[in-house]
């Protein structure tokens, strides 16, 4: 099983104002998943997008790091 996050716009610090990340990540554990954890983010500006994907993908890392 694997759980999907849809991450829209991002904050310059990598907050996403529109649901809580961490929230949601969460839930899925709780729930029963372990991966894969995939990550759906846009940005025009590829620079950008490689940037925003680190400011997603370190969390997630952690979280899954915290909850071992």
């Amino acid at each position: 099983m694997s759980c999907n996050f849809k991450a829209r716009d991002l904050t310059p610090d990598g907050r996403h104002d529109a649901y809580d990340l961490a929230r949601c990540f969460g839930i899925g554990w709780d729930a029963g998943i372990r991966g894969p954890w995939c990550i759906e983010h846009f940005h025009t500006d590829l620079g950008e997008l490689y940037r925003e994907m680190r400011l997603l993908r370190d969390p997630l890392r952690a979280w899954v790091a915290a909850r071992k």
